[in-house]
């Protein structure tokens, strides 16, 4: 018996149903055979049943609820908060079960586990809306952890540098034995990964693109988006051609060569990209591989921020490199399932990416989105809230949605799911004494998780969605592990020889010789990028600015 179901009063009344049947058997048996033993047998247990079983099991008895049923009428806030039981922890580990599903969590209130087929979960992707604190992390951090053990390669997008999550995902990729990958885009971060390795000209175009949102607004500035958008063009193709694998140092030095950009034309762009290049996160040639972290049943782990600009860019182009390589992966060979999840999602999302969003499942891959309310698809950095809405709403065929306050998404969650029909009851009295009081029941319907229910639902309580009828479910926290370490890449070489090389690029005639196309991705000595013991070196960009 499970520890959770102690305090349940069904528990204690097969069990004691359990012990009086055993009772009335033995002295059934002690009449039917003249047998010494089953006569002793039958008066001791009877004793220890009266005397000690029968007040134990009274006060257990006591001391547990009653399983409250769904009272199918009319809904008041009052009764609904009165009712609001207080839920009991457990473990979610006792309930993995990879033959039955995904477990979801336990139902509320019959703490039955919740399983959701692999085919639904795997095949569709999830919504998982709630106001800070109310146990979002809790429940995709569960629901990740067992995509990783069923084998999956687990992605997560972390903007607030969650406490907990990445200690527990380190856990149990510890005790699988599968890789954990963590990037930390914040800007004390060290090098760690180039966005650029492995892309085409075109992908280096759209990831620029989405970095510094070069597309057109239907307003006066567009006239001067058309030369960034050339210059971009310009400086991706003048990259490009000298590898697969430039990197943003690359791009600059292709900035300073570029045709493209003048005194009146693409300067916001080149700066754009300088300010960009001062991230250390993505300054280095190598570091780590996505397409291979990709193909591997692995965490890679990614945190990024909500207020400076430079790792917000650098965020939302690391998505969109990772939906690049998803969409580029063969359908006719077998993919290994790629589960992601989107935390603070309008800190991540562009018109790019959204797109993504309904092309990616076709590739083995599906996302989770987590945001506050549906009012946050609104703000989504200048991306139309209508398409927002329709690629977010309508293609998450699971949800998860917790207590809301927003009277908007209370109603919304409410509908969907569904409406019951219930009895309402009516009465009419009239003062006399020959008249009768009159009662009448009619018939009306309601929804049958009411937007009441919703509100009063406590922390770690959610209202799933997507697999039969929707359902009230309880999740509860995985125990971390240790907290994972970043993996730094060689910073690469910084701007003194860019700077030269740009110079020679901005006035050939007086070099006296051709100019140097090579691009410089040479490394920086070691000495002067020993990440671990806190280089005080001056930052190798500070004269770009």
């Amino acid at each position: 018996m499970k520890t959770s179901n102690i305090r349940k009063r069904h528990s204690v009344n097969v069990t004691i149903a359990s012990a009086v049947l055993l009772h009335i058997i033995s002295l059934m048996m002690a009449a039917r055979f003249e047998a010494l033993w089953l006569t002793q047998f039958a008066l001791r247990y009877g004793a220890v049943l009266y005397f000690i079983l029968g007040p134990a099991f009274w006060l257990w008895h006591r001391t547990t609820k009653p399983a409250r049923l769904r009272h199918e009428a009319l809904s008041d806030v009052r009764q609904v908060f009165a009712l609001a039981e207080q839920l009991v922890q457990y473990d979610p580990e006792e309930y993995f079960d990879f033959d039955e599903g995904l477990f979801v969590g336990l139902e509320v209130p019959s703490e039955k586990p919740l399983y959701v087929p692999w085919s639904d979960y795997r095949k569709t992707h999830m919504q998982v809306l709630g106001t800070t604190g109310v146990g979002k992390g809790v429940a995709t951090t569960m629901f990740l952890t067992q995509s990783l053990l069923s084998g999956e390669c687990v992605v997560i997008f972390d903007p607030k540098d969650d406490e907990f999550a990445p200690n527990v995902f380190n856990r149990f990729a510890q005790q699988a034995g599968v890789p954990f990958y963590l990037i930390d885009l914040r800007p004390s971060a060290p090098a760690q990964i180039n966005l650029f390795r492995h892309c085409s000209q075109t992908e280096i175009e759209e990831l620029l693109m989405v970095a510094f949102d070069m597309g057109d607004k239907g307003n006066p500035s567009d006239f001067y988006r058309l030369f960034d958008r050339a210059a971009a063009r310009d400086v991706c193709a003048r990259a490009a051609a000298k590898g697969d694998s430039p990197t943003v140092q690359d791009l600059l030095v292709a900035a300073n060569q570029s045709s493209k950009i003048d005194e009146e034309k693409g300067q916001k762009f080149k700066a754009d990209l300088e300010e960009l290049a001062g991230l250390r996160a993505i300054r280095t040639a190598a570091g780590h591989d996505l397409k291979r972290m990709l193909s591997e049943n692995a965490v890679v782990y990614v945190i990024g921020s909500i207020r400076n600009i430079q790792t917000i860019r650098a965020q939302k182009m690391l998505l969109l490199r990772i939906l690049q390589i998803i969409e580029q992966r063969d359908r006719t060979q077998k993919l290994r399932y790629i589960a992601m999840m989107l935390d603070e999602l309008k800190y991540l999302l562009s018109p790019a990416a959204l797109q993504a969003l309904g092309t990616v499942r076709d590739k083995s891959c599906h996302i989770m989105l987590a945001h506050q309310s549906n009012g946050d698809l609104e703000d989504c950095g200048g991306l139309d809230p209508n398409a927002v809405k329709g690629a977010v709403v309508v293609n998450t065929g699971l949800k998860l949605i917790y207590r809301a306050t927003d009277p908007d998404t209370l109603e919304w969650a409410s509908a969907l799911s569904g409406n019951i029909v219930v009895k309402q009851q009516s009465a009419h009295v009239q003062q006399g004494m020959f008249h009768a009081a009159e009662a009448q029941l009619r018939e009306v319907e309601r929804p049958w998780i009411t937007p009441n229910e919703i509100l009063a639902m406590p922390k770690l309580c959610g209202m799933f969605f997507g697999v039969g009828l929707a359902r009230r479910v309880h999740v509860d926290t995985l125990a971390p592990g240790n907290r994972p370490q970043i993996t730094p890449a060689a910073e690469i070489s910084s701007a003194a020889d860019q700077k030269s090389g740009a110079e020679i690029a901005m006035k050939p005639e007086e070099s006296g010789r051709p100019i140097d196309q090579s691009l410089p991705t040479n490394p920086v000595p070691a000495h002067d990028q020993n990440l671990a013991t806190g280089s005080t070196n001056s930052d190798p960009l500070k004269n770009l600015y």
